[in-house]
């Protein structure tokens, strides 16, 4: 008998003006609060700015300009999913949700089945199981590209400053650990995020436990 294998990929998924977005692990660094950001003249609609992360420039996009959705002010459920897409750069969303682990054979790649809206670039969608909501998977690589292409042709570089941007684009993201942070009594703490099963909001109750020790006489 012939069996076919399905092959399991982590998405990172998120909201951005209430609609639910997805982003493979592998193309996350790690997710922090939103920093500081310092803002640039002149810049692109969708840059926000450039924040200090551990000492190292980080250039902040922001989700809701990328997709042409109203702009709106940080909020504490705000977070930066610094990207590990070949340069250093992190998309400020709304708010983080949860990791899902997804079968190949859930995703839906056919773009007449995918209802992009606005500006949005997709190359997936899958639902999820436990409320049957549907992510859908950005291509954020294109939607970076197409929000800083008219600053890329407006400054074209030499062959050679490129490929030594390049190498060292290379360099730094080999040396990226992918972290999960977060806040514990205003202390940041991080966890390695292959260390990070899922991510579920605290439900509203929680039943307390009381334990007993057993002692044999």
């Amino acid at each position: 008998m012939k069996t076919t294998s399905t092959r399991t990929t982590r998405f990172l998924t998120f909201r951005v003006d209430e609609r639910l977005y997805a982003l493979p692990s592998a193309e996350v660094a790690e997710v922090i609060p939103v920093p500081p950001v310092a803002r640039i003249p002149q810049a692109p609609h969708a840059l926000l700015g450039v924040a200090n992360l551990r000492g190292a420039v980080l250039p902040l996009a922001g989700a809701r300009q990328l997709l042409e959705r109203p702009a709106l002010d940080a909020s504490p459920q705000s977070r930066a999913i610094v990207l590990d897409v070949g340069a250093p750069v992190a998309l400020v969303v709304d708010a983080v949700e949860s990791l899902e682990s997804v079968n190949s054979e859930r995703i839906e790649t056919r773009k007449k089945e995918l209802s992009a809206e606005g500006a949005e670039k997709l190359i997936g969608a899958f639902a999820i199981e436990r409320d049957q909501s549907v992510a859908k998977i950005l291509d954020i690589k294109s939607l970076l590209e197409q929000a800083f292409a008219n600053r890329t042709r407006a400054k074209p570089r030499s062959a050679s400053s490129a490929t030594a941007s390049t190498a060292a684009a290379a360099k730094s993201a080999r040396r990226v650990r992918m972290l999960l942070s977060f806040d514990i009594a205003g202390q940041e703490f991080a966890l390695p995020l292959g260390a990070v099963q899922e991510i579920l909001p605290m439900p509203a109750q929680v039943a307390g436990l009381r334990w007993s020790r057993v002692t044999n006489s």
